[in-house]
């Protein structure tokens, strides 16, 4: 995130300012691997990078927020199992190529973003009209793990159907976020 607002005059995207401020929670942990923000190989030195930057601020103050010194150290097995490569490698194929998100979307973490509303009403089994509140990414952090994997393979299987539309040369109109 930093080292795009360095590149750039943007500012950071609410998305942008909320997974990194909720990354210390399962489901969002599980939404930047997913969407291929960071690899799960590499999730607990991402996660002590982003405790580093809220311990210290720019005046050499230290400052105590809520998250745990080795943060990294704490991403549970099960997480990781649920992550693997093969388990959402569809997913991933679809929310980190130029299938359907750019890549300036994907910079933005925009992609990041659908994907969290859309697992989001697959787990809850109902239609969630807004982005994903802050409640509600805790609330999913609480959820079985069994349950997350079972619904997480229903999510790949599901994005294995569509990349297999898409490869058959499905009209482009159908290639877009919307639809």
């Amino acid at each position: 995130i930093f080292k795009r607002l360095n590149k750039n005059s943007y500012n950071l995207n609410k998305m942008e300012k909320q997974s990194t401020q909720l990354v210390e929670y399962d489901y969002m942990i599980i939404a930047k691997i997913v969407s291929g923000i960071v690899q799960v190989e590499k999730i607990e030195s991402y996660l002590d990078e982003i405790n580093k930057l809220f311990v210290e601020e720019d005046d050499g103050e230290i400052d105590d927020y809520s998250l745990e010194e080795d943060a990294g150290n704490n991403i549970s097995r099960e997480i990781k199992e649920l992550c693997k490569f093969d388990r959402i490698n569809n997913i991933n194929k679809l929310l980190t190529t130029d299938i359907v998100f750019s890549h300036y979307d994907r910079q933005r973490q925009i992609a990041l973003q659908y994907f969290l509303n859309i697992f989001a009403c697959i787990i809850k089994e109902e239609i969630i009209n807004r982005n994903v509140p802050e409640k509600l990414i805790i609330e999913l952090s609480e959820i079985d793990k069994n349950i997350l994997s079972e619904k997480l393979s229903i999510c790949n299987e599901a994005c294995g159907i569509l990349l297999g539309l898409y490869d058959e040369g499905i009209d482009s109109f159908w290639k877009n976020k919307t639809s």
